[in-house]
């Protein structure tokens, strides 16, 4: 059955952004008589023949137009005041005109006055439209002056105008302070007039008088009169009606008018507007200056509106002055389809004051409902309604609902916040007087999928409270379904919940429903994972993922999120099943230092509810690489106490012992949190703290004295406002040896309490004299002296310890299947020790993943173990690393192991598998500027790139292989990881050297090589000639080429000879084939050496990038010895020198390009310097090989004699060294500028010599050894830099005394 709620006639604020009481009312002081009326004329209000008392709700008899407001009843004080509407909900004795919480007030005066020996009647006469509503006070007491009366009138006339009428008096004040004046809505300065009597009054909107001590006088009126500012003015003022529609039924809305203009209006229109849609309208009737009309106007809803959506009156005149108010506040609506359903949960057999709780200031509750309880699986929420019992109706409904949908299954634990769940509905609602159902159109309607369903729902601050009997219908069932929390001195977020009760007391509710079909939803329940991990270490976190749809899902990935948004890391989701639950293990090695927060994250493409699709946050410190923690949290925190510091009382003093089992580690304890609430901000709080360890269980025979503790902590700590984590680094850290562990709490002796609202998190433990605390105001506790006799307890602070371990590898991931190995380990050659533990890792996609750990024994000289190493695989490769807690150091392994699923390999002692842990090797390598290609052949235990290049990470630019491309600060980087076997082109910023650290690769370790390119790594640590590194692979071989060189066999002309260390090498081949470096033993050359990066042969250098291509050529004009030169655009990209081993000059040379299509032109550089350009160009192909021997791409040169190139060259100085000038002599290969600079040793720039443009040809400049300020230098070095566009060059030079 379809409910709905009919508006009660309470009408909204109407903005007209008005700024001040002077726009609607004028202040007027005129004489008269005062006549009183016949009591038997008026009503008595009995009640306020008393003292300090508020009456009921009065009808006024009709509209009274107040402001931007309507009122229809007012309250009245026995204090000389009349209150409109019935916001106010006592007599209030104390006169505040400007307090923007009392109003809207008309106090003729306002003071501590008394009924006790007088009356109060009212009046309602005339005709509409002028009627008067009028108050007679009738021997008013003022300050209990026994032998002093007063007598008044108040007098509210149907025009809005309002009249204080003052009578006769008989005696004096007593201690007088009075306020007379009137204010409205929004209260405080500008919005209130304050009367001053006098001859004549005065009045003031900005301050007011509430010291007024003298009567105004028998027959003195003051007039508030409304303002009328225009002739044509029509005012839509209201709105009312049914605020929950169904698509296809009828609805009725009443639209209040007025006539705020002095003419008489007969042509109009009154229009229903739907979010400023026309749905509804109809002609209005003639209506009089200062009438009101209500007009009633149907609509009837498609299914085209379904949803949220706001309802408005408005009335159209042509010619209106003021169409400010042409339109009433929204009514907001929600239109729900015409298949609604609603289900009702409770019986409401109890009264209770949940969900709001008016009587306090502000309140939060919080509740759970259960599927069966629902009695749906997923559906569209549109409404609620709650079933209220109130004894009267608080002026001010505001209210905020949230809904959610949750797993947990109950709330004993703590708050579901409502950053976790969706803000539904945030506004005023009308709670009546009686028993009604009072609807709530969602303005956000809520898709609740499988689980339990939340509901938070919110009393804001409010300055007022009101009646302890408004209640909800409400029941208990079970214990921990619900929380509630109210207070009168605290502003609270809900965000941040303060203590709460925990109960199974919920109110009864009726939710208004439609089924909805959810196929496609996957949601992110948890994140549970280290909260402590280390840089460069490898951690699983693991995230829940359940499947909240009908349709099974394959195709996802579930996400390790930072809360800025980036991915740590991620794996492709498995088949999940509709209601399943998988956890996946994501790995990730941390990168950055620091507290951080993560959360899990589950993608899915076409996914309908994306609100679910994070979990909670996970706080996380991640240490210093190498440095590795245990955070562990004693206690679920479901209690507030003052434990382990007291700030309600001057002192206190705690103690609490922490079971070894419950640690169960050691380790260096170095920081401890607490958890708090605080009303209150309280920062630099001296604390102080010890730590020992006992063999004691509890405290049931007393104190453990600070002196057999040690002072961990001496300082200021902050305990801010609201849910925080105090986080204490001590002073002094603690070495904890696994005992169980003493904490003592010293707050030091304050003179004064700070409140009684500092809680902490604790819980009641196992052990019931776990616990000892004493707080005085009087006795300051001597912590090495404490008290006898002090009752223990089991409650306890929740807290988290911060100790330093001693395992670096963490824990393994486990699948679904393993093998076992019995191993023996050697350190060095030397067995391993006891207490040592093996670790073994599987490279996954670049990132070493521990797949086993087992600690080794040392037994008649054998150092084993036998561990159990997860795969799923066979033919993983395993790299095994050993740790020494004794120095704190890890060891790789020189071997490896191939995985066997299920297999058991070796025994112990016969034949156990060897184990070879060797220390951390480096290697070097010396990396030039621009492009580099470079090669490991150790194995980093890290091969991501950002641990690899963390050293030189300023001067990487770019990295680039087979697998992709690693830009410096790019989170688009497709390459993360290197990887063993691969070569790799490194772009430098300048200049640096490298070093890696890790296991030295085996020589004859295969490398898997494709058919056609490769990028290959060199294993071998001294040189090999070319044909001997490539021996096994000399059948299939078709071309090597590296930075020294290009090797093609068969080939005289090959220019690449021997392969370096550290190198890296494109290598081409037919076919598949695994590369094999032969073994150390074989012969080699010895006397070869290593060859640093980009090694200049001559001046100009050639630009190296991460790609070329090979060109086998012959030229007429060569000669055996010539150069040639290969440029792209002016720049070198080839030079190589012509040799004529089969009798004629040829070349085999790279040209570096990295993009097809650039043209490249050839030039020969003759030994005398001179260059002769070449006719033939060629265009550019990365990897093509040009000229196939013994066929040559030959290259055509020219008999013009210009052509002979001078190259652009700073050639030197003379005399060098000199005194008192030089001359600079360069040569300018074309016409370009030229920028020529002396600089002294510290890179000082001391004279700029030329900018100017110089032709081609040789060019000398003279240097006077003066700076730019023409002072004489001082002896010493001096460098001339000669810079153009393509060229760059310095000289030294030295100036004697």
């Amino acid at each position: 059955m379809k409910r709905s709620l009919l508006f009660i006639l309470i009408f909204g604020f109407i903005t007209l952004g008005l700024a001040s009481i002077t726009e609607y009312y004028t202040f007027n002081q005129t004489s008269g008589t005062y006549n009183p009326f016949n009591p038997e004329e008026g009503n008595l209000i009995p009640e306020l023949s008393a003292n300090n008392v508020l009456s009921s709700p009065i009808s006024i008899g009709f509209i009274f137009p107040y402001g931007t407001n309507l009122y229809t009843e007012v309250k009245i004080s026995s204090n000389g005041w009349l209150g409109l509407g019935s916001s106010q909900t006592n007599s209030l004795n104390y006169n505040q005109l400007n307090y923007i919480y009392n109003f809207p007030i008309l106090a003729p005066l306002w003071d501590d006055l008394s009924l006790q020996m007088g009356t109060c009647y009212y009046q309602i006469a005339g005709t509409a439209p002028h009627r008067v509503f009028t108050v007679q006070y009738t021997n008013l007491k003022w300050n209990y002056t026994a032998s002093s009366f007063f007598n008044l009138q108040v007098k509210l006339y149907e025009t809005g105008k309002i009249e204080f009428i003052y009578g006769f008096a008989t005696g004096a004040p007593n201690s007088p302070s009075a306020s007379i004046g009137i204010n409205m809505l929004p209260g405080g300065s500008e919005w209130f007039y304050s009367v001053t009597p006098g001859n004549p009054a005065t009045v003031s909107t900005t301050t007011e008088n509430n010291q007024i001590s003298i009567w105004p006088g028998e027959g003195t009126i003051y007039e508030f009169n409304p303002v009328i500012p225009f002739s044509n003015d029509l005012a839509a003022l209201s709105i009312s009606g049914n605020n929950v529609l169904t698509v296809g039924e009828n609805s009725d809305y009443q639209i209040l008018i007025r006539n705020r203009g002095n003419n008489n209006q007969n042509n109009y229109q009154i229009k229903l507007l739907l979010d400023d849609e026309e749905i509804a309208s109809l002609n209005g009737n003639p209506i009089q200056a200062g009438e009101f009309q209500t007009y009633t106007l149907s609509w009837i809803p498609s299914f085209n509106f379904i949803g949220p959506g706001n309802l408005s009156g408005k009335v159209v005149l042509s010619g209106d002055e003021n169409p400010v108010n042409n339109q009433t506040s929204p009514l907001l609506i929600t239109i729900q389809p015409a298949e609604i359903q609603e289900v009702t949960i409770g019986s409401g057999n109890e009264l209770a004051r949940i969900p709001i709780d008016f009587n306090k200031r502000n309140s939060l509750y919080e509740c759970l409902y259960y599927p069966e309880e629902i009695g749906f699986s997923s559906g569209i929420i549109y409404s609620i309604n709650l079933y209220n019992y109130f004894v009267n109706s608080p002026a001010n409904g505001m209210t905020r609902i949230w809904l959610g949908t949750t797993d947990l299954p109950d709330l004993s634990l703590n708050w579901i916040l409502s950053n976790q769940l969706t803000l539904v509905f945030e506004g005023n609602i009308d709670y009546p007087a009686g028993v009604n159902t009072i609807s709530i159109p969602l303005q956000t309607p809520y898709l609740h999928y499988p689980g339990n369903l939340v509901m938070m729902v919110q009393r804001p601050w409010d300055q007022q409270f009101y009646s302890e009997n408004n209640n909800f219908y409400a029941q208990t069932i079970g214990s921990h379904r619900a929380r509630k929390t109210n207070i009168d001195n605290q502003i609270f977020e809900p965000s941040s919940p303060p203590p709460s009760t925990v109960s199974g007391q919920f109110p009864k509710t009726n939710f208004l429903y439609t089924n909805y079909s959810l196929l496609n939803d996957l949601s992110c329940l948890s994140i549970n994972g280290n909260p402590a991990p280390s840089i460069g270490s490898n951690y699983y976190y693991t995230i829940a993922i359940k499947n909240n749809g009908i349709e099974t899902q394959n195709n996802y990935v579930v996400r390790l999120m930072a809360t800025d948004g980036t991915e740590l890391s991620s794996v492709m989701g498995s088949t999940i099943a509709p209601q399943q639950i998988l956890e996946f293990d994501i790995p990730w090695i941390p990168a950055f230092e620091g507290s951080v927060s993560i959360y899990g994250e589950v993608i899915l493409v076409g996914d309908e509810i994306e609100t679910n699709n994070q979990s909670l946050l996970l706080k996380i410190r991640v240490y210093p690489e190498g440095i590795f923690y245990s955070h562990i949290t004693i206690g679920e925190g479901n209690l507030w106490e003052r434990m382990p510091m007291d700030f309600y009382l001057k002192n206190s003093l705690f103690e609490t012992v922490y079971l070894a089992s419950e640690l169960n580690t050691s380790g260096l304890l170095t920081d401890i949190q607490f958890y708090n609430y605080f009303y209150l901000n309280s920062p630099n709080e001296p604390t102080k703290i010890w730590m020992g360890e006992t063999t004691l269980n509890g405290l049931s025979q007393g104190w453990i004295p600070s002196t057999d503790l040690t002072l961990v902590f001496d300082g200021m700590v902050d305990y801010p406002v609201y849910n925080n984590d105090i986080l204490i680094h001590l002073d002094t850290p603690y070495q904890y040896n696994g005992n169980n562990l003493v904490v003592m709490f010293k707050r030091p002796w304050d003179p004064t309490y700070l409140h009684s609202d500092g809680v902490f998190r604790n819980q009641t433990g196992d052990v019931i004299n776990r616990t000892l605390k004493v707080a005085s105001d009087v006795i300051d506790y001597d912590p090495a002296n404490p008290p006898a006799n002090t009752t223990a307890q089991a409650i306890f602070p929740m807290t988290t310890f911060m100790i330093k371990y001693t395992d670096p590898f963490g824990e393994p991931v486990t699948l679904p299947s393993s093998m076992n190995v019995a191993c023996a380990v050697t350190i060095d050659g030397l067995p391993a020790s006891s207490g040592d533990i093996l670790a073994a890792y599987v490279d996954v996609n670049g990132v070493p993943q521990l797949r086993g750990k087992q600690t080794i024994q040392l037994s008649d000289n054998l150092a084993s173990c036998i561990i159990q190493i997860y795969t799923e695989n066979d033919a993983e490769i395993v790299r095994f690393r050993i740790w020494d807690p004794n120095n704190n150091q890890i060891y790789l392994s020189s071997n490896t192991l191939s995985t066997i699923v299920n297999a058991t390999i070796g025994s112990i002692p016969d034949n156990p598998f060897m184990i070879y842990g060797i220390s951390p090797q480096t290697q070097s390598l010396s990396l030039a500027g621009g492009w580099n290609l470079i090669s490991l052949n150790i194995a980093p235990p890290d091969h991501r790139i950002i641990s690899l290049i963390s050293a030189i990470a300023n001067n990487v630019q770019q990295i680039k292989g087979t697998e992709g491309v690693y830009i410096l600060n790019n989170p688009f980087s497709s390459l993360a990881a290197l990887t063993d076997g691969k070569a790799y082109s490194i772009l430098m910023s300048s200049p640096a050297n490298w070093t890696v650290s890790g296991a030295p690769i085996p020589v004859s370790t295969p490398i898997p090589l494709s058919d056609g390119w490769n990028l290959a790594a060199y294993f071998p640590t001294t040189p090999l000639v070319v044909t001997e590194a490539m021996s096994s692979i000399s059948e299939w071989l078709i071309q090597v080429k590296g930075t020294d060189g290009v090797y093609m066999p068969g080939n005289p002309y090959s220019t690449l000879t021997t392969m370096y260390p550290g190198k890296g090498y494109w290598i081409k081949i037919n076919g598949a084939h695994n590369l094999i470096y032969p073994e150390p033993a074989r012969t080699r050359d010895s006397s070869l050496s290593h060859v640093t990066q980009n090694q200049v042969k001559d001046e100009e250098q050639v630009r190296i990038l991460s790609n070329s291509l090979t060109l086998l050529a012959r030229c007429n004009a060569a000669e055996e010895g010539d150069y040639l030169l290969a440029r792209v655009e002016g720049e070198l990209r080839g030079k190589e020198k012509f040799i004529s081993p089969e009798g004629f000059p040829a070349v085999l040379m790279q040209v570096y390009t990295e993009m097809s299509g650039e043209e490249i032109s050839f030039s020969l550089l003759k030994p005398d310097g001179s260059e002769i350009v070449l006719v033939t160009t060629l265009i550019s192909e990365p990897g093509a090989i040009l000229g196939d021997y013994p066929e040559f791409v030959v290259l055509e040169s020219t008999a013009i004699e210009d052509q002979v190139i001078i190259p652009t060259q700073l050639k030197g100085c003379y005399p060098n060294p000199f005194n008192p000038s030089t001359t600079i002599v360069f040569s300018i290969g074309e016409e370009t500028q030229v920028n020529i600079d002396i600089y002294n040793l510290k890179g000082q720039k001391v004279r700029h010599l030329t900018s100017d443009s110089f032709s081609r040809g040789e060019h000398k400049l003279l240097w006077d050894g003066k700076d730019d300020q023409g002072r004489k230098v001082s002896s010493g070095i001096y460098f001339a830099e000669m810079r153009t566009p393509h060229y760059k060059k310095h000289i030294k030079m030295l100036m004697t005394k």
